[in-house]
């Protein structure tokens, strides 16, 4: 996402310089990171103003401060802080509405689509045209799997605010979810048409693309907007990351380095960076551009999770690989990916028995994937469970007989063929 906020920001860093104890200055500047996705900086802006000033008070709803510090510790994984400033709002939102629609919303991005529903229906009690109120009530259904009322509730606010993207971005989800994927298309389209910049729009319209197996398509769409925006550098990355779905290296690299250019503070087109470098077989740049990511967003899981296969494979630190695949885990505990670079990292440490269950979950949250399968095979093998080992490579070179790894699996295949003719 493309930091809007960037001018107004650079003012209040340069009012904190002469005023470091200006709270509405860092008030300000917490809700500017978040909007730039730097949530370690809006937490610690964020929570010098309530230490320092537990009453706080900004314009006439002194308890959106609690509000952006519980967004701030939500989007931080640190869900238990989150919860007691949903409870704060919830003491204090008794009478209002707006603070109710707050209260809700931070519901929803802590998970608690049930919470976020019943105080979001509360405000509609109340009143029965509030746009945000039928928002939050869509987005809440639709995470819950309520696709009707979803529905029901985004095309009210087209009708009562026509003007307002995010219902039609609502509906282009929901058809979306029911797979009628030229309404989706027309409702993308829509948002674009009243927001340029809206980059998740642009996004789930190159994926409908994708989706129907027109990724020339996907990529036209995305280079028409970037033309219409050329100033966006969210834009630019998703470009880029088309590009290299496409394995056209030169031109993603050249889109990747203008987000970076357009916006230095965004951590993801580093990350992008480094899957291309990846790809090439450019470890150090891969390196590079991964650290880069994680020193943007320290919390970048799959920055952290992709490093610790560099660190793995091609560093022979495993150290460092550890540290970062447990973040990554602590980010992403169910990701596939992430189970088994952590698994592996175990496996090379000949932790076996510590490698064996994450393996496991690897293949059964990604069945069709043959690495996973590789490497709980060896896994297997090296703690002596010899049938499962036998079963699981069996299934990797089903997958991909022509895997990387597959003429070190036929080995070991070999070696227990032998043992098993020995008994």
């Amino acid at each position: 996402m493309q930091d809007r906020t960037a001018p107004a920001a650079g003012l209040v860093e340069e009012l904190l310089t002469s005023h470091p104890n200006d709270l509405d200055a860092l008030y300000f500047k917490g809700r500017m990171r978040l909007v730039s996705y730097d949530i370690a900086g809006a937490l610690a802006a964020l929570k010098q103003v309530a230490e320092r000033n537990p009453n706080y008070q900004f314009g006439p709803y002194r308890p959106d401060l609690g509000y952006y510090l519980g967004l701030a510790y939500s989007k931080s994984g640190q869900a238990e802080p989150a919860r007691k400033e949903l409870q704060r709002l919830d003491t204090q939102s008794a009478t209002s509405p707006q603070l109710k629609l707050l209260a809700a919303d931070l519901a929803f991005h802590l998970g608690d689509t049930s919470g976020a529903l019943d105080r979001a229906k509360g405000v509609l009690q109340a009143e029965p045209r509030n746009p945000h109120a039928l928002l939050l009530i869509g987005q809440a259904s639709l995470q819950g799997g309520r696709v009707p009322e979803a529905a029901a509730a985004f095309k009210t606010v087209t009708t009562l605010a026509p003007q307002n993207a995010s219902g039609h971005y609502g509906l282009g989800l929901v058809y979306r979810r029911q797979q009628r994927l030229q309404e989706a298309s027309t409702a993308f389209e829509t948002v674009l048409t009243l927001d340029p910049n809206a980059v998740e729009s642009l996004d789930q319209l190159t994926a409908l693309y994708r989706t129907m197996d027109q990724p020339q398509k996907a990529l036209m769409r995305c280079s028409l907007q970037v033309e219409r925006v050329p100033n966006n550098a969210a834009m630019h990355q998703l470009l880029g990351q088309l590009l290299l779905t496409q394995q056209q290296y030169k031109q993603a690299e050249e889109s990747l380095s203008k987000a970076i250019a357009l916006d230095p503070a965004l951590a993801q087109p580093h990350f992008y960076l480094g899957l291309l470098y990846e790809q090439q077989e450019n470890y150090t740049r891969a390196q590079k551009s991964y650290e880069r990511a994680l020193t943007l967003a320290p919390t970048f899981a799959l920055a952290a999770n992709n490093l610790a296969w560099l660190y793995v494979e091609h560093r022979g630190d495993l150290e460092r690989a550890l540290a970062l695949a447990e973040m990554a885990r602590e980010r992403m505990p169910h990701d596939a990916n992430v189970l088994d670079t952590l698994g592996w990292v175990y496996y090379k440490q000949n932790k076996i028995q510590q490698a064996i269950p994450l393996l496991e979950a690897s293949v059964q949250n990604n069945p069709k994937h043959p690495t996973v399968h590789y490497h709980l095979g060896m896994a297997y093998y090296q703690e002596g469970e010899l049938d499962a080992a036998r079963h699981t490579l069996t299934s990797f070179l089903e997958i991909n007989p022509h895997h990387v790894h597959a003429q070190a699996a036929r080995q070991v295949m070999d070696t227990l063929h032998k043992t098993e003719n020995r008994r």
